[in-house]
């Protein structure tokens, strides 16, 4: 039907409404942040230019000794442990690190609250007062600028307000769009509007009903379902599982009784990483799985229902640690070497960290070698036990088992901080 004078108009009034709410609704709301921001200010007006080092921080009142956390060295991230060898000259001083900076407010956004998880590069610690050595720095301890949060914030709720704004209008733009169409339909076509007898509109119907009646279902027909095979194979009694279930994305956890000394021990195990170019791809398993046939420096850590869990020593990245009481943690390294000397490794001890009696064969020295000649006369393949560490004998001790083509692990023991491949021995409690 063509259309008449009246329905023109009233397209042309939709019209004129529709492009009357896109002048309504103005620039765009990144357009007003930008003539919002405040402009620089004026040269000489007296406040000092603040350098872009020391930008976002503003120092408390005082002088404190901090240091501040650095990127990864040789893919090693810091942690409180280290940063007391460094700084304090004792490792074990790294909880009174943990205790004057647990909680604090990090520059991004962060907390320390683990003493023992690795700490992010950007990170400042403030130590305590008899700190010394590389990394110290004293004066007033940067904190998080109040400030350049506060203007992120009010930045950011600008940001929101325009923004809803901007919905708002768009959302009246559209419900004015679809008031005009439907203007326009009904006056190009008037009948439209005009409802349809009731009977006619049942007719329609009557014949989608019978359409979707489901056909009875020939039960008669069916197969039966044969449930027995989709049984897991649980047999009663099942090993435990396998190696390649406990090594998953690089690193296993598990918890062993010990084959030697205390028997109620418990070993808590925990291996992440391994060094790269093994002959098995899997490091650890049960005694006798085949992918243990290449392993270099097999040794059994304890064992789990009567199977025992072995793991090639050779695959630990760097360093090893037996960890817990000092009487604990000594018997459980002495149980270990024993094992390896077994296997032909020759063991070499530094003090008397497994006391004053050693085994026939075994090798003494008074201090961890650290040069490259001291280093040159360890036996091969071979573990060095050594109590804590820190300078450059953990250094040392750390790049050893790279020096050697991983023929020489350095094995810690005592209370320390554990490294990526390492033993916790748990007492009971009496």
């Amino acid at each position: 039907m063509p259309s008449t004078p009246a329905s023109l108009g009233w397209l042309r009034a939709g019209l004129m409404l529709l492009f009357g709410g896109v002048a309504l609704l103005g620039p765009l709301p990144g357009a007003t942040v930008a003539l919002a921001a405040p402009p620089p200010s004026p040269a000489g007006a007296g406040s000092a230019e603040v350098p872009a080092a020391t930008a976002g921080v503003v120092p408390s009142p005082g002088s404190s000794r901090y240091y501040q956390v650095g990127p990864p060295q040789g893919g090693q991230r810091d942690y409180l442990y280290q940063i007391a060898v460094r700084t304090l000259g004792d490792g074990n001083r790294y909880r009174e690190i943990f205790e004057l900076n647990q909680g604090r407010l990090q520059a991004d956004n962060r907390r320390l609250t683990d003493p023992l998880a690795a700490l992010q590069p950007g990170w400042v610690l403030e130590l305590p007062a008899d700190a010394r050595g590389p990394g110290v720095q004293v004066g007033p301890l940067p904190l998080p600028s109040a400030t350049a949060s506060a203007a992120a914030a009010s930045s950011s709720r600008a940001d929101d307000t325009n923004l809803t704004s901007y919905l708002v209008g768009i959302a009246g733009l559209m419900v004015a769009f679809l008031i005009a169409v439907v203007l326009w339909r009904v006056l190009r076509d008037p009948r439209s509007a005009t409802p349809k007898p009731a009977a006619s509109s049942a007719d329609r119907r009557a014949p989608k009903v019978t359409t979707v009646l489901p056909e009875p279902p020939a039960v008669t027909t069916a197969a039966p379902v044969d449930t027995a095979s989709e049984q897991p194979d649980t047999a009663p009694g099942a090993p435990t599982a396998p190696a390649a279930e406990i090594w998953k994305s690089g690193r296993a956890a598990i918890v062993l009784e010990p084959l030697a000394g205390n028997p109620a021990d418990l070993l808590d195990v925990r291996l992440m990483g391994a060094a790269p170019g093994l002959a098995a791809e899997v490091p650890c398993g049960w005694l006798g799985d085949e992918h243990l046939a290449d392993a270099m420096m097999p040794v059994v850590l304890g064992q789990v229902d009567g199977r025992q869990f072995v793991v090639d020593f050779a695959a630990a990245p760097d360093v090893f640690t037996v960890t817990g009481t000092p009487s604990a943690a000594r018997r459980q390294a002495r149980a270990l070497a024993e094992r390896l000397q077994v296997t032909l490794l020759a063991v070499t001890v530094v003090g008397d960290v497994l006391g004053v009696d050693l085994p026939r064969g075994w090798r003494r020295v008074d201090t961890f070698p650290t040069t490259q000649r001291d280093i040159a006369m360890l036996p091969q393949p071979s573990i060095i036990i050594s109590p804590a560490l820190s300078g450059t004998a953990l250094t040392s001790a750390r790049e050893l088992a790279a020096r050697t083509n991983h023929r020489v692990i350095p094995v810690l023991v005592g209370e320390m901080v554990r490294t990526r491949w390492s033993v916790r021995v748990t007492e009971p409690k009496p």
